[in-house]
């Protein structure tokens, strides 16, 4: 058995770093002593995603667990090296920040004119909604190649109608949710994430008390069919700005 993992950044595994053990993905592997197959990327769009899933279709075998984190709808997979360029945010810390700056001379002054361009003029969110339908589409075929059905987490909430009579079981609730509300306010959280006060070093967007109690969810679903609900028993109002306090 091994665990397949897909998402955006609230599903990234660090798998070189020490913190790989402690994450619900490594908690859960030590519990069933299974491999990880995590397949995620900071800022990924949907359609990335069915990319991906379509790429590793025919390595997803009976008896693997599937979990897919369902990205914020309004993302968009244009620049195939840097799946993280997924709107004009990623944008915002060119010629400011040496990271983001290295990666976007990657492309021509014309490239990056036009990738701009594209999301002032020729963005459409209709359009744009078919890519996460899609995604859930392709989510509801899984169960034909798994025992156990797929685990879909959205990551936000979403306006998007689901797949009628779907082959996947939906998470109750929303992990943005989860990850906010470790802040004491969200204020704090406004301030620290969206003003730059800080870069969020917690992986998945959690603290690590939180890990441990999303990965005992899991498994209990995975062993007892248990609903995984987001909106109860984890940890809150701990994360405070001065100083910055995680657990």
């Amino acid at each position: 058995m091994r665990i397949w993992v897909f998402g955006d950044s609230f599903a990234e595994l660090r798998e070189d770093r020490e913190e790989a053990k402690t994450q619900w993905q490594g908690l859960i592997a030590h519990h069933f002593k299974c491999e990880i197959v995590n397949i995620s990327n900071n800022g990924a769009s949907a359609k990335w995603l069915t990319y991906k899933l379509a790429e590793m279709w025919n390595e997803i075998k009976l008896g693997d667990l599937v979990y897919v984190f369902v990205p914020y709808w309004n993302r968009q997979f244009l620049l195939k090296e840097h799946p993280q360029f997924s709107g004009l945010p990623s944008l915002d810390l060119y010629k400011k920040d040496e990271g983001h700056t290295k990666e976007w001379n990657n492309y021509s002054k014309e490239q990056i004119d036009a990738f701009r361009k594209y999301f002032m003029y020729l963005n459409d969110p209709d359009i744009v909604m078919l890519d996460t339908l899609s995604l859930y589409a392709w989510i509801n075929n899984l169960l034909s190649k798994t025992s156990i059905k797929p685990v879909v987490f959205d990551t936000r909430s979403d306006c998007l109608q689901k797949i009628i009579d779907a082959n996947y079981e939906l998470v109750k609730g929303h992990i943005m949710d989860t990850s906010v509300k470790e802040f004491v306010t969200d204020d704090i959280w406004k301030e620290m994430t969206k003003s730059g006060g800080f870069w969020d070093d917690r992986p998945c967007h959690l603290s690590k008390v939180n890990h441990q109690i999303l990965a005992q969810k899991i498994i209990d679903y995975v062993t007892n069919v248990t609903p995984i609900d987001l909106t109860y028993g984890f940890e809150e109002k701990f994360i405070t700005k001065n100083p910055l306090t995680y657990r």
